[in-house]
This record gives structure tokens, C-alpha cells and sequence, in this order.
């Protein structure tokens, strides 16, 4: 069974969407954070919060931005309310980590996002 089966699977049988913990971290940032775009999708269809932060402040948008996700980093800038100035409890935005990593098609990503 693949990522987006199992993931419909357990939504289907009342698994939460968000947690009230950070550990585990929430379905959305684990995502996010390892680049499963289709599940990624299905959990904002399904509702997850894309603004939801962690401890440390961190955003599933800035999740798949530190781990070099383009195609996560879109979908996300794609979705309404989705704002990529919000910082980290360091004071990094998204384009901050995505500079720092080296990871310029995803710089070039928010920075076309900020001209719209």
C-alpha cells in the first residue's frame, strides 16, 4: 500500500489530522518535511491547518523548504492564506532556509509567489 492509500486509509477511520503534541509531529509537517506531494495534497484537502507550527515555529511550508521539496514549496504558496513571511522562532522565513540550503529553484519559487 502506497503513502497516499495508507494515508486515505486512515483518515477514512478517524485518524486525527492535526496533534495536539510535536511529537509525533503533525501529519502535514511530516509530509512536508519528506516531500510527499500527493499526500501533502490530500491532507489540505482533507483540512490539515497549512499554517500549523511546531514548537520551534516551523510551518509545513518551512519544512519542505529546509529539506529542498519544490514541488511541496508550490503547492503550498498555491493554497489561500499560506503566508511565506511568517518566521521560525529564530526569525527565518522560508526563503531564508532555501537560500542557506542552496536550494535556488525554491528561492526563485517564493520570491515569484511575493510578486503576485
Amino acid at each position: 500500500m502506497g503513502h497516499v492509500a495508507f494515508t486515505s486509509f486512515l483518515l477514512g477511520n478517524g485518524a486525527m489530522i492535526e496533534t495536539k503534541s510535536h511529537d509525533p509531529p503533525a501529519p502535514l509537517a511530516l509530509g512536508s518535511t519528506n516531500g510527499h506531494k500527493p499526500v501533502v495534497q490530500l491532507l489540505i484537502d482533507a483540512g490539515a491547518d497549512v499554517e500549523a507550527r511546531d514548537e520551534h515555529g516551523l510551518t509545513p511550508l518551512m519544512y519542505a523548504a529546509l529539506n529542498g521539496h519544490t514541488k511541496c514549496v508550490t503547492l503550498f504558496l498555491s493554497q489561500s492564506g499560506v503566508d511565506p513571511n511568517l518566521t521560525d522562532t529564530l526569525g527565518r522565513t522560508p526563503l531564508m532556509n532555501a537560500a542557506e540550503t542552496g536550494r535556488d529553484d525554491i528561492v526563485e519559487a517564493v520570491l515569484a509567489h511575493k510578486k503576485t
